[in-house]
């Protein structure tokens, strides 16, 4: 549960440091996957929106590796103190 939450909202942070309507190099590439889009067909306004979603799915999928990364590192850390403090629990009475 704790793994499922974290992975969310590393998700979500990681998805909307990355997309920014005014950044240029956003607007370059969503207005030449357009232009291509319009080369084969397309409406302009379907150009557009098939430019949007195909950034919206390639910035998701960064931004997921990303979260899951960070996901294993914390419990990497989660590990690693667990093994430092194992010397420290008391022996069971046998």
């Amino acid at each position: 549960m704790l793994c499922g939450t974290v992975i969310n909202n590393r998700t979500n942070m990681h998805f909307a440091d990355h997309l920014s309507p005014t950044d240029p190099a956003v607007n370059e590439w969503v207005n030449t996957r357009a232009q291509r889009n319009i080369g084969q067909g397309f409406s302009p306004d379907h150009a557009q929106s098939i430019s949007l979603h195909s950034l919206s799915s390639i910035v998701m999928n960064g931004a997921t590796t990303m979260a899951f990364s960070d996901t294993f590192y914390l419990l990497m850390v989660c590990f690693l103190l667990t093994v430092f403090l194992v010397p420290l629990m008391k022996k069971p009475r046998v």
